[in-house]
């Protein structure tokens, strides 16, 4: 059908109603395999984008430096792993190593770990952010960890990261 009306209409002018938020997600998910950028409420949903996920992580990480769940899910997501230049067989591999010798990190830190393992990585990426931590607002941490990360070859997920800017923003605010 949506082939036939973009032959007469913009797609931006078509609009397609569902009667439930599964028949939203559906739909959704047809428009994009096929190559039709689609909106809706559940695809603006930023609480389970997987980028913001990873974003929120990192930030958690950066609050808690002992915090190994997110630290963890920080190293093995895409936005990490894309831009530091590791692989993710590099960082799983670290991560397994770490977890057969469990009883070093009674003492240490997963970061830790990593910091001696991947020094230049640790300092340029995360140790350059602990020193905005504290001293900037959340909105200007998260503006850099955007610029030092590169998010911006993220373009299908450009809204997303804005919409978690608004956020952070208008919580500053209030």
């Amino acid at each position: 059908i949506i082939t036939e009306i973009k032959q007469r209409y913009s797609l931006k002018d078509i609009a397609i109603l569902t009667r439930t938020n599964g028949q939203v997600e559906e739909v959704t998910g047809w428009l994009l395999a096929s190559g039709i950028h689609a909106y809706s409420d559940r695809s603006s949903d930023i609480k389970n984008h997987p980028l913001i996920i990873e974003i929120f992580d990192l930030l958690k990480f950066l609050n808690t430096p002992n915090d190994n769940v997110s630290f963890a899910r920080l190293l093995l997501g895409e936005v990490f792993t894309r831009a530091v230049g590791l692989t993710p067989e590099d960082l799983r591999g670290f991560l397994f190593e770490c977890r057969l010798s469990k009883e070093r990190l009674v003492s240490q830190s997963l970061y830790q770990e990593f910091q001696k393992k991947y020094p230049q990585v640790a300092q340029g990426y995360l140790g350059e952010l602990f020193n905005f931590v504290g001293i900037y607002p959340v909105y200007e941490l998260v503006i850099h960890i955007y610029s030092k990360f590169q998010l911006h070859r993220f373009e299908s997920s450009a809204g997303f990261f804005m919409h978690f800017l608004e956020l952070i923003k208008r919580r500053e605010e209030f």
